[in-house]
C-alpha cells in the first residue's frame, strides 16, 4: 500500500517526459467492438502478425478496440498503435507476434505519447513472442497501473530486441539524474522500467544500482537544507525515488535512516510552505488560491501516506489547507459580489479537487468543504444565495406605496461583510392599514448539471403561501416587480384578528429541477408587528430672532487643530433643518430613537453660512460664539388615540411643553397652552398637537444633541 501511495502522490508533482513526432500509419486501423463475451484483433502484415486477445469477462461493456499498423522507430522490427489508450481490463489481455527471425532476446516495448519507452518483455518461443497485459499503454505492474494511469492519447506497441546492457545503463541514467527535470520520464514509468528489467534481464544488477543510488540520494536528503519546491524536489523526492525502486525491485540494503531523512526533509518543506503562504499576497484572486490549495493537497497525501510522523503533517491538514479554502470561498464570495455570477459548491468543488477520484460521492450539506475546510457545503450554498443578493423591505403608514413611507422602518437585507454573515432577518413596525413591499435583487442559484431553473420566490405565513415571483435569467422578477403586501391580507392569510400583532413572513425559493439546489430554502424572514397609530412625531426647528451679523468661530478643516474668528450675515428667514417623522404604535412600550437626526442648536443658525470656507474644504465644528440668534428646536407630537406619553428622564425644568388645537398658530409661532407634567408623563388627546422642547438654558453653546436633551419618548394606550 505505501509503494502505491507513493507513486500515486509523485505522478501529481514530477513532470513528464518530452513529446515525440507521430509516426506515420502503414497501413488502415483494424477496428473490432468487443463486449462481455470476449474476442480478438488481428492485424497482419509483412513483418508478422500481431493478434490481440480479450478473454471472456475482460470487459463489462461493449468496448471499441482499434489496432493501427505505424513505421517502426530505429532499432524496432514493428510498431502498431493500440486504442483506447489506458485501457484497463477486468482479466489481461493476451499479446502475441508471430514472425520471423525472433530471438530469445525479443520483447514487447509501450510507448507513449510523449515517447517515453518502457519495457514490457514477454516471452519467446516456437517462433512466438507472448504477454500478458493487464492495460493497455502501461507497464504490466498491477501496483503501478492501479496507482498512475497513463495519459490519454495514442500509446503504441513495439517488438523489438531487448539489450538488457543498455537497459540498465538507461536506468542507472534515470536514478542518478533524480526527479524535476521535465524531460526525465515521470517517476513511475522509471519504477516500471526497473521492474520490467528486473525480470527481463539481471535482478541482481538492478537491485544494486537501485542500492547505489539509494544511499546516495539518503547521504544528499540529510545533509541537505529544504527551503522550497526545488530543494524539496532534488533531496526528499529524490529520496523516496530511490526507495520505491528498492521496493519494487525487492532490493536489500540499509534503509534505517530512510524516516528520519524522510521526517527532516518533509518537515522543513512545509516550514518553507507556511512562509511562502504567509508572505504572498494572492489577494481576492480565485485562481491563485485554486492553484495553492491543488499544490498543497499533493503535499499533504504524500506526507499523509508515506508515514511521516503526525506531529509533521499537522501544519498542513490542520492550518495550512483549511486557511486557502477560507480564503478560497473569500475569494469567490467577492468575486460574486463584484460579477453578481455566483460560483455554485458543485462547480467550486470540481474546480478546486485535483481529481474526481478524490471524492466520488456527491457532498452533503453537512460535510466540511474537501475535507479539510472549517465550513461546509451547506455554508457555501448560503453565500451562493445572498452574494448577489439584497433584499429592501420598506413600510408604510397607508396602501399608497409612492406617498407614505416610515422611513425608520427601512431595512436591506445584503450579502454581509464576510461570507456566512448574511443579513436575513428584518423587525419591521407597521400600522393595520399600512403595507410592506419587498424588493431589491435576488439571485437564482447557478445550476452546474444544466437542469432546469424554473425556480420561484414565495411570501408565506405560517405556511400559507401569501404571493411569489417567477425567476427570470439569473434573478427572480421581484428585482422588476416588488411585492407589495397588505396588512389586513397578512393578517388574514396568518388567520390573525385585526389588532396589534406579530406575523412572521418567510421569503423562500421553492421549486426547479436542479439537482445541486437545495429546495425549498428559506432565504429570509420578516416579523411584522402591527396596531394603531398611536401619534406621530416630528422633530423640527424654528427660528424667532435673528441679527444681521454675528460673531462665530469655525474650522476648515486645514488640520491645525484652530478656529478662526470672523462674522457672518445671516438672512432674514433662516432655513430649516429637515424633519423627520417618526409613527408610534399600539405597542406596549415603543421607543422613538432619534439619534439618527442629531439636530443641534446652533446648525440651524449656521445653515446660513456661505463663503465662510475656501472651495473644496468642508465646514467643521462651527459654534456660535454668542447667543446673538434665538433658536428652538422642538419635538411635534399628534396624537391619534388617547394615551400617554412619557418624557423619560427629562424634568419639567428643563423641558416646556405646549398644546395647539390647529398647526397654523404653531406655524405663526403664536404662544400654546402650557401642559403640566406628572411625573414626566403627558396625556395624549386627540385633534391636539403637542409641542415638546427643551428650555434654551438647556442648551450649551457646543450645541448639545436634541436626542440627548429631550431622550426617549415612550408610548402607551390604555
Amino acid at each position: 500500500m505505501r509503494t502505491r501511495a507513493l507513486v500515486g502522490v509523485l505522478c501529481l508533482i514530477v513532470s513528464c517526459g518530452k513529446s515525440e513526432e507521430e509516426l506515420e500509419p502503414l497501413g488502415p486501423p483494424v477496428t473490432q467492438v468487443i463486449g462481455p463475451d470476449g474476442g480478438q484483433l488481428e492485424v497482419a502484415g509483412s513483418a508478422g502478425t500481431l493478434t490481440l486477445e480479450v478473454p471472456p469477462g475482460a470487459l463489462e461493456e461493449d468496448t471499441t478496440l482499434v489496432i493501427t499498423p505505424v513505421e517502426a522507430d530505429e532499432g524496432e522490427e514493428v510498431r502498431y498503435r493500440m486504442e483506447p489508450a489506458g485501457l484497463v481490463p477486468l482479466i489481461p489481455l493476451v499479446a502475441t507476434f508471430e514472425g520471423d527471425g525472433l530471438t530469445a532476446d525479443h520483447g514487447f516495448r509501450w510507448i507513449d505519447s510523449f515517447g517515453t519507452p518502457s519495457l514490457q518483455g514477454g516471452e519467446v518461443g516456437g517462433g512466438r513472442l507472448e504477454a500478458s497485459l493487464v492495460t493497455l499503454g502501461y507497464p504490466s505492474d498491477g501496483v503501478l497501473r492501479a496507482a498512475s494511469p497513463p495519459p490519454a492519447g495514442a500509446t503504441d506497441l513495439a517488438v523489438a530486441p531487448i539489450d538488457c546492457k543498455a537497459e540498465l545503463e538507461r536506468y542507472k541514467k534515470t536514478l542518478e539524474a533524480g526527479p524535476g527535470d521535465g524531460t526525465q520520464p515521470e517517476v513511475a514509468q522509471a519504477w516500471a522500467d526497473a521492474k520490467a528489467i528486473a525480470n527481463r534481464c539481471d535482478a541482481a544488477q538492478a537491485a544494486q544500482e537501485a542500492c547505489d543510488a539509494y544511499h546516495a540520494a539518503e547521504a544528499k536528503a540529510l545533509a541537505a537544507t529544504v527551503t522550497d519546491e526545488a530543494t524539496f524536489q532534488a533531496n526528499t523526492i529524490a529520496l523516496m525515488q530511490s526507495m520505491g525502486s528498492l521496493t519494487l525491485l525487492a532490493a536489500t540494503c540499509d534503509t534505517s535512516k530512510f524516516q528520519e531523512a524522510l521526517d527532516r526533509g518533509m518537515e522543513q518543506f512545509i516550514a518553507s510552505l507556511e512562509a511562502h503562504y504567509a508572505a504572498t499576497d494572492f489577494g481576492d484572486d480565485l485562481d491563485a488560491h485554486l492553484d495553492e490549495f491543488r499544490r498543497l493537497v499533493a503535499y499533504d497525501l504524500l506526507c499523509a501516506n508515506l508515514g511521516v510522523d503526525e506531529s509533521v503533517c499537522q501544519g498542513l491538514h490542520d492550518d495550512l489547507l483549511p486557511g486557502v479554502l477560507g480564503q478560497i470561498r473569500l475569494a469567490a464570495f467577492r468575486d460574486c459580489q463584484v460579477t453578481r455570477l455566483p460560483t455554485s459548491p458543485a462547480d467550486l468543488h470540481t474546480e478546486t479537487i485535483l481529481s474526481a477520484r478524490q471524492q466520488p460521492e456527491p457532498p452533503k450539506a453537512d460535510q466540511a468543504f474537501l475535507t479539510y475546510g472549517r465550513f461546509t457545503y451547506g455554508d457555501l450554498a448560503q453565500d451562493v444565495d445572498h452574494c448577489a443578493s439584497n433584499l429592501e423591505v420598506r413600510a408604510y403608514a397607508g396602501e399608497d406605496t409612492a406617498l407614505d413611507e416610515l422611513e425608520s422602518e427601512r431595512t436591506d437585507l445584503g450579502p454581509g461583510e464576510v461570507p456566512g454573515s448574511p443579513l436575513t432577518h428584518a423587525g419591521v413596525k407597521v400600522p393595520l392599514q399600512g403595507s410592506i413591499t419587498l424588493g431589491g435583487r435576488v439571485t437564482v442559484p447557478p445550476c452546474p448539471s444544466g437542469g432546469a431553473r424554473d425556480t420561484a420566490l414565495v411570501v408565506r405565513t405560517g405556511g400559507q403561501e401569501i404571493a411569489r415571483r417567477p425567476a427570470s435569467g439569473d434573478h427572480f422578477t421581484v428585482e422588476e416587480s416588488p411585492f407589495i403586501l397588505h396588512v389586513p391580507d397578512i393578517l388574514e392569510a396568518a388567520d390573525r384578528p385585526s389588532g396589534p400583532n406579530t406575523v412572521t413572513l418567510d421569503v423562500t425559493r421553492e421549486g426547479g429541477s436542479c439537482e445541486e439546489v437545495v429546495s425549498p430554502t428559506r432565504l429570509y424572514d420578516v416579523t411584522l408587528e402591527t396596531g394603531d397609530i398611536v401619534a406621530t412625531v416630528a422633530l423640527a426647528a424654528g427660528w424667532t430672532h435673528a441679527e444681521t451679523q454675528i460673531p462665530v468661530a469655525y474650522d476648515c478643516n486645514t488640520d491645525d487643530d484652530t478656529y478662526v474668528n470672523g462674522a457672518t450675515t445671516l438672512p432674514a428667514d433662516l432655513p430649516s433643518p429637515a424633519t423627520t417623522t417618526l409613527e408610534v404604535f399600539t405597542l406596549n412600550l415603543v421607543d422613538i430613537d432619534l439619534s439618527r437626526v442629531q439636530l443641534r442648536y446652533t446648525l440651524g443658525v449656521l445653515n446660513g453660512l456661505s463663503g465662510v470656507c475656501p472651495e473644496g474644504t468642508d465646514y467643521a465644528g462651527p459654534y456660535a460664539t454668542s447667543a446673538s440668534a434665538t433658536g428652538e428646536a422642538a419635538v411635534l407630537i399628534t396624537p391619534r388615540m388617547a394615551g400617554t406619553v412619557t418624557l423619560g428622564q427629562l424634568s419639567a425644568s428643563r423641558t416646556e411643553v405646549s398644546s395647539y388645537m390647529d398647526l397654523d398658530a404653531l406655524h405663526r409661532m403664536e404662544p400654546g397652552l402650557p401642559v403640566a407634567m406628572n411625573n414626566g408623563q403627558i396625556a395624549l388627546t386627540p385633534g391636539t398637537f403637542l409641542l415638546v422642547r427643551p428650555l434654551l438654558g438647556a442648551i450649551s453653546e457646543q450645541g448639545q444633541p436634541i436626542d440627548e436633551v429631550l431622550a426617549d419618548l415612550q408610548f402607551a394606550t390604555p
